[in-house]
């Protein structure tokens, strides 16, 4: 398919920077990335902020409107009945893509369980 690539994540507030680059690092990225977007009310976690200047990668904000009805390929029912969506961080990765856009790395987890990432791929909107 080609095209930008979008690292979602989906996260607690009690997410630290190591939660972020552990979750990162089980990604195995080779391609560059056009971003990360996140919920539009968590765009300004220290821990974030702090991991996308680390990465030099710019945040994007996503709405609870436009997460609520994106299609994930992971359903998590804790997530679904906290945010509406199967995966925040698939739904958010995707959700600055036209369509058709595909999840090419569904949720990694960190190992405190604090964050969550994904890959989508496609075309910025």
């Amino acid at each position: 398919m080609g095209g930008a690539i979008i690292i979602g994540f989906g996260f607690r507030q009690s997410a630290t920077l190591t939660s972020f680059e552990d979750a990162f690092s089980q990604m195995e990225m080779t391609a560059s990335c056009a971003g990360i977007a996140v919920p539009d009310d968590k765009i300004d976690h220290p821990h974030l902020l702090a991991f996308a200047e680390k990465k030099g990668l710019r945040i994007f904000g996503v709405s609870q409107a436009v997460i609520a009805v994106m299609k994930t390929p992971t359903q998590s029912h804790i997530i679904k009945q906290k945010r509406q969506v199967g995966s925040v961080a698939e739904a958010v990765a995707l959700a600055l893509l036209k369509k058709p856009a595909r999840i090419v790395r569904t949720r990694c987890i960190s190992q405190d369980r604090k964050a969550v990432c994904a890959v989508a791929e496609g075309v910025l909107l």
